[in-house]
C-alpha cells in the first residue's frame, strides 16, 4: 500500500467520523467517546488511529470540539483478572459529564377511575448527552461498561423519583440485581444492549 493511499485513507476516517460525531450532536448534543481498547499489541494502532482521527476532527471543526469529550479507559489493564468492579474507575471519571447531561424525566398524571388519562405528560428534565463506547471485540468490554453506565444512571434516576435514598444505590438491592445481570433470559436484552 502506498503512502499516498494510506494519507487518503486517514481523511475519508476523518471526514466519516466528523459526520458521525455531527450526527450524534445534533440528536444528543453532546458526545462523550469512551476508548475501551489496549494500550499496547495488535490494538494500540487502533488506539491511535481512532486518537488521531478524533484530533483531527476537533481541530478542524471546534464546534464538534466543543460538545465531544474523549476518555481514555485501558479496560484490560484495569480490569484484569476479571476484576469487572473495577470499571467504577471510569464511571466515576465520566460522573460529572453524566450529571451534567442528565436523563430524560417525564410525570404522567395517574388514569382516573374512569380509565381516563389525568392530565398531560410533564417533562421534568432532558438528556443532553450520550456516551459511545470504541474497542475491538464489541462484547465483553462494551457490555460490562455499559452495564455499568446504566446502573449508574439508573440509580440517579430511582433517588430523584424518590425511591432509593441519596445513600442507596440500585446494588444495595440483590433480588433486583439479579435481574439485571440476567436481564436476556428475562427478556430484556443482553447486557450492553439493555442500556446502550
Amino acid at each position: 500500500m502506498t503512502i499516498r493511499a494510506l494519507a487518503r485513507s486517514a481523511d475519508i476516517q476523518t471526514t466519516a467520523l466528523k459526520a458521525h460525531l455531527q450526527q450524534m450532536i445534533d440528536t444528543y448534543h453532546r458526545v462523550t467517546l469512551v476508548n475501551l481498547v489496549n494500550h499496547k499489541g495488535h490494538e494500540l494502532p487502533v488506539k491511535e488511529a481512532f486518537e488521531k482521527s478524533i484530533k483531527a476532527v476537533v481541530e478542524a471543526d471546534p464546534a464538534i470540539g466543543a460538545k465531544t469529550n474523549y476518555v481514555y479507559f485501558d479496560f484490560h489493564t484495569e480490569c484484569r483478572k476479571m476484576r469487572f468492579d473495577r470499571v467504577s474507575l471510569l464511571i466515576d471519571r465520566l460522573a460529572p459529564s453524566l450529571t451534567e447531561e442528565g436523563w430524560f424525566h417525564s410525570v404522567t398524571p395517574p388514569i382516573t377511575n374512569l380509565g381516563t388519562s389525568g392530565g398531560e405528560t410533564s417533562v421534568i428534565s432532558r438528556q443532553t448527552g450520550v456516551v459511545r463506547s470504541n474497542c475491538m471485540d464489541c462484547l465483553d468490554r462494551t457490555n460490562v461498561s455499559q452495564s455499568a453506565l446504566g446502573k449508574w444512571a439508573l440509580t440517579q434516576q430511582l433517588r430523584s423519583a424518590g425511591v432509593l435514598s441519596v445513600k442507596e444505590t440500585i446494588e444495595d438491592h440483590p433480588e433486583f440485581m439479579a435481574i439485571f445481570r440476567n436481564s436476556k433470559r428475562h427478556g430484556l436484552g443482553y447486557g450492553g444492549e439493555l442500556v446502550s
